[in-house]
């Protein structure tokens, strides 16, 4: 096996000699074999490369920070997530889940093996979703710099990259800001009942709920608001219409009984908003 510093500093670890130890005792004396020093690496390299439960268990704290420092200290992956974090934002070079989605990634590039490792996800509507799309297309372009900058010879399958987009996205989406979500009503109960439902459905990183007073308390702010949930009354749904609000927003009239129906497009149109809110989000970025 060809010389690979990064991997000789992962033979340091403590699953190096567990495994060693493992195949010593109870695989060697089962068939009835010595393996060499290469079958030995060659299996810890097995292990390395894919996904497995074994000594899942006997990982510390410790131990997952010592990976870190390894893999880090490789000047591909470590410019891998400066590049990463200079595309969607400075503040995902400190983000410890962009990190360990990167150690993931950096599983299936142990000796150029990213091209003939296959990722056994299915895929199914991830290239029809605009969010992911988006970070799949800028990520490919990233990623074809990064093995440029960093002389990496093979291609990297396309699912990998998929599916640390589908990584980056989650990850992306802790920084967003939530969709603001006004009530509007002229009776206090309304607000209440409204912002009761709404705080049991929705995480406060999701939506910020901002009950108003209508006819008590000015509204002239929501002209300048963008990609929010307005909640309403349908008896004040023509006057807020005729304010011209920008057309990012939603506004939703419901009755008094809150039907199914109008939860269902509460909840669509904030999802709407959501998305709106992360594209602008990492377009600026």
């Amino acid at each position: 096996m060809p010389y690979n510093k990064t991997f000789e500093n992962l033979k340091h670890l403590f699953i190096y000699n567990s495994i060693i130890d493992k195949i010593k005792n109870i695989i060697e004396p089962r068939l009835n074999i010595t393996f060499t020093d290469d079958d030995y690496d060659y299996i810890f390299l097995v292990y390395l490369c894919t996904n497995s439960c074994v000594f899942a268990d006997k990982w510390t704290n410790e131990a997952i920070s010592e990976v870190h420092k390894i893999v880090f200290s490789n000047s591909s992956f470590s410019n891998l997530l400066y590049m990463i974090a200079k595309e969607f934002g400075l503040y995902l070079e400190d983000s410890h889940a962009l990190k360990v989605s990167i150690i993931y990634f950096f599983k299936k590039c142990l000796f150029e093996l990213q091209c003939i490792i296959p990722d056994k996800n299915f895929f199914v509507f991830s290239e029809q979703d605009p969010l992911t799309n988006t970070i799949i297309n800028r990520l490919s372009n990233l990623l074809t710099s990064w093995r440029k900058v960093n002389n990496i010879k093979y291609t990297i399958d396309k699912e990998h990259i998929i599916y640390l987009s589908l990584q980056l996205k989650f990850i992306i989406r802790q920084y967003m800001k939530p969709v603001e979500v006004f009530i509007l009503s002229d009776l206090n109960a309304e607000l209440e009942i409204m912002s009761l439902y709404l705080n049991r459905t929705f995480s406060k990183d999701r939506i910020h709920i901002n009950p108003k007073l209508i006819n008590a308390q000015n509204i002239n702010f929501l002209i300048t608001q963008k990609n929010s949930v307005i909640i309403t009354h349908k008896k004040f749904e023509p006057m807020l219409k005729s304010l011209n609000l920008d057309s990012s927003n939603t506004i939703i009239g419901i009755t008094v009984e809150m039907t199914g129906f109008e939860m269902f497009f509460i909840q669509k149109s904030i999802s709407i908003s959501e998305k709106n809110i992360f594209l602008d989000f990492i377009k600026n970025s």
